[in-house]
Parts: structure tokens; C-alpha cells; sequence
């Protein structure tokens, strides 16, 4: 279960992520913890549950804070849904249908300055945004870098049909499940006895 993010730990968290011109990015004070957001978007696809437990234990183990959010971009540009994930919750989350962020198909053109709210709202809420999802939720992801937001994009299809990719989230379990399905299908072979 997905819980609510405590205010009070809003005030521990680094803001210095994004670049800022007057002082660059090399003045760091101290240890750089990261409020790192993750959100998986578009259809559904095995393995995101997978993906998910993997960077939070790995962002976690370094120290950082990991924030599941909700219902894809829906999640940033509509209704800001944060839920702090733990270890302890990730743990058991790979053998689970789904994604326990839930997904969504969401427009961020309509309504009107859809990117914009979800760029802000990184700006306001996240020091990084790892977004797992497919061609749209990568032009979105591309979109945003280009406007100095700090995302990393997971390629999560069932088709592989992303650019520059030779395997993505839920393409290998996609196939493998429908190659067995179809050997369930097929007849027996008759044996012959010499």
C-alpha cells in the first residue's frame, strides 16, 4: 500500500538538481539527497513492477527519497499524487500484475499547458523524474529534458518499437507468453514406433 508523503520531510530534501547558472551545478553542500519521482505511463506491460523495485532499492540503498506517482502524467500535470515508496513495500511487488503506480493515457495537450504543469511540478516537487513508458511517454520525457527538467526515460512496449532500443519493458514476456500459448494450440506430434 502506497502511503502519503510526510511534510515534514519535504524540508530535508535538495533542491540543487536542476542547474543553477549563477552558481553551476559543482557547488554541492554536504551529501545530495534526491527526491527522485517515478511514474509509469500508457498501457499496461509486464515488468513494471520489476523496473520500479529495481531503481527504488538502488536509489534507497544511496540514500535518496523515492516517490511514486500516481496514474502516470496524470500523477504531475493534473493532481499532484506523490506516495513515498520503502523498501519494505517494493519488496514484495515483483511477482504483481501491473504497476502499483497505476497508468494512464493522459493528453497532456488538452487541457491547455498540460507539459507545462507537469515541468512545473517538477520543478516544485521532484529533484529527478525517472518516467517508464512507451513513444509518447518518451517524447513527453524528451520534451521536458530539452526544458532542463531532469528526467530519465525507461522504454517500457509491448511492440519494441522504440528508437535506438534493442529490448523494452514487457516486449520479452509479451512474446514469450504468446510463443507458449501458441505451442498449447498447436496438436501433438503422433509418435511413431520402428
Amino acid at each position: 500500500m502506497l502511503r502519503p508523503i510526510p511534510q515534514a520531510n519535504a524540508e530535508k530534501i535538495s533542491r540543487s538538481v536542476f542547474y543553477d547558472e549563477e552558481r553551476g551545478n559543482d557547488e554541492q553542500q554536504g551529501d545530495l539527497v534526491m527526491r527522485i519521482g517515478v511514474l509509469t505511463a500508457g498501457g499496461d506491460a509486464p515488468g513494471l513492477n520489476a523496473a520500479i523495485r529495481g531503481l527504488g532499492h538502488m536509489a534507497l540503498r544511496d540514500g535518496h527519497e523515492v516517490i511514486g506517482i500516481a496514474n502516470g502524467w496524470a500523477g504531475l500535470g493534473d493532481v499532484y499524487s506523490p506516495s513515498a515508496l520503502t523498501d519494505k513495500e517494493l519488496d514484495y511487488i515483483v511477482g504483481d500484475g501491473g504497476t502499483i503506480l497505476g497508468t494512464a493515457r493522459y493528453n497532456l495537450n488538452d487541457p491547455p499547458n498540460g507539459r507545462e504543469r507537469v515541468l512545473a511540478a517538477i520543478g516544485d516537487h521532484l529533484d529527478a523524474l525517472v518516467a517508464i513508458g512507451g513513444d509518447g511517454t518518451q517524447s513527453i520525457s524528451h520534451w521536458l529534458a530539452e526544458r532542463g527538467a531532469p528526467v530519465v526515460g525507461i522504454p517500457k512496449t509491448l511492440d519494441n518499437d522504440l528508437l535506438g532500443t534493442d529490448y523494452c519493458i514487457g516486449f520479452d514476456t509479451a512474446v514469450s507468453i504468446v510463443a507458449e500459448s501458441i505451442d498449447r494450440l498447436s496438436p501433438p506430434r503422433r509418435r511413431t514406433t520402428a
